[in-house]
């Protein structure tokens, strides 16, 4: 028995051992996470009291309490969370400037958990809510607990906000650029042949918009050339040899119409040794205007060609670009003509693709024949990645000079289908086109007319808040027939053509690039051409060079706020900040998050318990 009771001893002190250790390290965590004080020797009996009230406090739901002042808060509207705990409500109400509501609440529930002959007080990060008793003590007893998500003068939810704009007005630019067309307009060896070139192009403007300014200007493929011009069947104006084969024509708003829009130009023989009536692809019609509508790329993928009549053959070069890496290659034709042989042109060499019978009208050369010439040739989609290339159609055997004949026709429905992935997403965007200013030019060609330099360099800005898609040039051109000349393209620093070693390039009417290697950077780019003296030379005011950067028409959720509404307010604004000058939102749609109960919103506030006797 004796041994048997010591055993059981051993056990015991052990057991009160492992206990004190536990007890040890629960009171080091508790610690952690709320702070306690007692000063002198406290009544056991207070203490729990202290720890019974905020328990009770942090676990019983408004929903479950048996108060009638509460009931008639839950009635009145005044509480509409059931599911906060009372401890959760009196910092609400303390939170939201309630603090009649808070301190009622307190001594609600304080009188009913606290004996009479105690004081008891009620407190949120300091401050006292509720007291009672507190005129003189020798004991106080503190109970503290964090409730994170309250803070003074926050709501117990907060609102985040996101906008997106449906729809939005702004400022841009269409530019319509006329193709390298030409066809016979001189018999041989001299003298008018009668034939009159008729080209026209379409002018598409989107519905819902605002016509701000229009000017086209024309220049046919030599300078001692007739035409006349027309939009929409009315006649603006024509030009002789003396215009030296171009004219600009301006204010033409009220020829013009929304949707689809003829611009027609007649090309007629003027004088001797000037064989060929056409476009030599400097031809641009300009319309600026506001509009609605988010997107108005349309022709990246599709590249429509003109509307072409003639009674000799035609040559058509149609230039694309392509702003990224492209997928397929699919070209459509609606012809009158014997026969079209299909060329393409990559870096001033030209290549052949192959010759197909026009006698059905319809001629389609389809992904899988380009990719193969291409391959004959030792190129690829990724050769004609970001560049411009050309594709040449020949509409029967091409004559320089040559009597009137049957007609010629490139139909509606004619075009290049070129199937590519962005290198810019432009989906979703709002494309922004800027007409690029001249900055400087130098080394005036000695010409008949025009302001031809040799040096030129056109500056524009880009933003930090757009995204960058292109710059685009269309450039009035003149070649000294025979020569050789040295010509260099850069954009900032980076050299982007230079002959030699490059194969020289006669008709440089087009020429652009996309972001790449600092080609684009935020701030100020300049884009510059140098040529040899004389030789090859650039006319600045009939050139066109632009920059399309994209606007994103959305922003993410933003910071955390007290109500719905300054969380909207504050998505606008920063919406607003992102189109900047290049758009406005007039319909903004918002998504809204409320958050309650996050930890990490706002606060935390201690709530505190004390007691003192």
């Amino acid at each position: 028995m004796s041994g048997s009771s010591k055993s059981k001893m051993k056990k015991g002190v052990y057991f009160t051992i492992d206990a004190l250790l536990g007890a040890g390290i629960m009171l080091t965590a508790l610690a952690l996470i709320s702070s306690s004080y007692i000063s002198e020797t406290v009544p056991p009996s207070n203490s729990f009291a202290a720890d019974d009230l905020l328990m009770a406090l942090s676990n019983l739901k408004v929903s479950e309490a048996n108060s009638s002042y509460v009931k008639s808060l839950i009635s009145s509207g005044d509480i509409t969370k059931l599911n906060n705990t009372i401890l959760e409500q009196i910092g609400e109400f303390w939170a939201e400037g309630n603090f009649d509501k808070a301190r009622n609440i307190s001594k609600e529930f304080i009188q009913d958990y606290t004996s009479s002959n105690v004081g008891v007080g009620f407190f949120i990060s300091g401050e006292e809510i509720f007291a009672r008793n507190k005129t003189s003590y020798n004991t106080v007893i503190s109970r503290k607990r964090l409730i994170s998500g309250i803070q003074k003068n926050r709501t117990s939810d907060g609102y985040l906000a996101r906008a997106v704009a449906l729809k939005s007005k702004k400022n841009t630019t269409l530019v319509v650029a006329g193709d390298v067309i030409t066809s016979s307009v001189e018999k041989s060896p001299s003298g008018n042949n009668f034939n009159e070139v008729n080209v026209t192009y379409d002018v598409f403007i989107p519905e819902n918009s605002t016509i701000l300014g229009s000017e086209w200007f024309i220049e046919a493929a030599w300078t001692g050339i007739d035409f006349d011009a027309y939009i929409n069947g009315q006649y603006i104006g024509s030009a002789t040899p003396s215009d030296n084969g171009r004219k600009n024509f301006q204010n033409l708003n009220s020829y013009l119409t929304l949707g689809h829009n003829n611009a027609t130009v007649l090309f007629n023989f003027g004088n001797s040794n000037n064989p060929e009536g056409g476009d030599d692809g400097a031809t641009h019609f300009i319309v600026n205007y506001t509009t609605s509508a988010v997107n108005t790329l349309t022709s990246l993928k599709r590249k429509n060609l003109a509307i072409v009549s003639s009674n000799a053959s035609v040559r058509y070069k149609k230039p694309i670009f392509a702003a990224g890496d492209i997928n397929s290659i699919d070209i459509y034709l609606n012809v009158t003509a014997e026969n079209v042989s299909l060329n393409y042109t990559l870096d001033g060499a030209n290549y052949f693709i192959s010759k197909k019978n026009a006698s059905g009208g319809n001629l389609t050369w389809s992904n899988g024949e380009i990719v193969a010439a291409l391959a004959n040739n030792g190129h690829s989609y990724s050769s004609l990645k970001n560049k411009y290339f050309w594709f040449v159609f020949d509409l029967d055997t091409y004559t320089l000079k040559t009597t009137k004949e049957k007609s010629r026709q490139i139909l509606p429905n004619s075009y290049v289908e070129v199937d590519f992935t962005p290198s810019s997403n432009i989906y979703g965007m709002i494309d922004i086109t800027r007409i690029v200013p001249i900055y400087s030019f130098a080394n005036e060609c000695h010409t008949s007319s025009g302001e031809f330099y040799s040096n030129l360099t056109w500056q524009f800005s880009a933003s930090n808040s757009t995204m960058p898609l292109m710059l685009d040039s269309q450039l009035a051109w003149l070649y000294q027939s025979g020569t050789d000349p040295f010509q260099k393209i850069w954009a900032n620093k980076n050299v982007l053509y230079q002959h030699p070693p490059s194969p020289l390039v006669k008709e440089m009417a087009r020429f652009g690039y996309v972001q790449g290697a600092d080609n684009i950077v935020a701030g100020i780019n300049n884009y510059s051409l140098g040529f040899s003296s004389d030789d090859y030379c650039v006319d600045y005011t009939n050139s066109l060079v632009t920059y399309t950067s994209l606007v994103t028409n959305y922003v993410g959720y933003g910071a955390t706020f007290n109500s719905l509404q300054e969380a909207k307010d504050d998505a606008s604004q920063r919406l607003s900040q992102v189109l900047g000058d290049f758009a406005t939102a007039t319909e903004i749609n918002n998504d809204v998050i409320t958050l309650s109960k996050v930890p990490s919103m706002w606060g935390p506030s201690i709530m505190e318990i004390r007691i003192w006797q």
